[in-house]
């Protein structure tokens, strides 16, 4: 599944609102999603999604640009390239690229230009929860951010990455981060529940 070259501007308002949305179903064992996105993208609803591909009507938040792998035994990998202007808001809104892998495929998130800006309480700049519930680990999780990332909201990190299985994590940032509340970091990553995997 992909979404490629997105020279628009994507605004949603309502619930049930978010930027770019794509979901591996359960069931579904292979297949890579790839978002490459330079589009202006504005959400500004509570838990909301505006377009699934899964054909299953699911709640979630306000995200600017979201891939979700929910397949346990699912090798394919996750990259989200954004060049364009994400802006979340809201009583719902999440983060601005948030990226969700339970199999053992790779998530690889590019941040090459542009801006995210959040508001909402939770509402990472950059997010990914990888935590393989069948296998030994998911694939490298790499992040690499250039653009500027803003969040206002308490708990808001830059770029929050919560691995839970025994995948290598890392962070390259040459962008700037600023982040209002004092419970919120610039750059928050952790390998909660696994014996190995690095993160530099």
């Amino acid at each position: 599944q992909s979404v490629g070259n997105a020279p628009i501007e994507l605004v949603t308002n309502r619930t049930g609102s978010s930027g770019i949305y794509i979901r591996n179903t359960i069931g579904h064992t292979t297949g890579d999603i790839t978002i490459i996105s330079d589009a202006t993208i504005v959400t500004n609803g509570s838990n909301s999604i505006s377009a699934a591909t899964s054909g299953v009507n699911y709640t979630y938040y306000a995200n600017g640009i979201a891939a979700y792998n929910y397949e346990s035994n699912s090798t394919g990998n996750i990259t989200i390239t954004n060049r364009g202007r994400i802006s979340t808001y809201g009583a719902g809104a999440n983060s601005g690229i948030k990226a969700e892998q339970k199999g053992s495929g790779e998530v690889t998130i590019n941040h090459l230009a542009g801006y995210i800006s959040t508001a909402g309480n939770g509402a990472h700049g950059i997010a990914i929860d990888a935590q393989s519930t069948s296998l030994a680990s998911t694939g490298a999780i790499t992040v690499d951010s250039r653009g500027r990332i803003e969040t206002a909201g308490v708990g808001a990190h830059g770029i929050w990455i919560d691995s839970k299985s025994n995948s290598n994590t890392k962070v390259s940032n040459s962008g700037n981060i600023a982040v209002v509340s004092n419970s919120s970091k610039g750059i928050y990553a952790r390998n909660a529940a696994a014996t190995t995997g690095n993160i530099t």
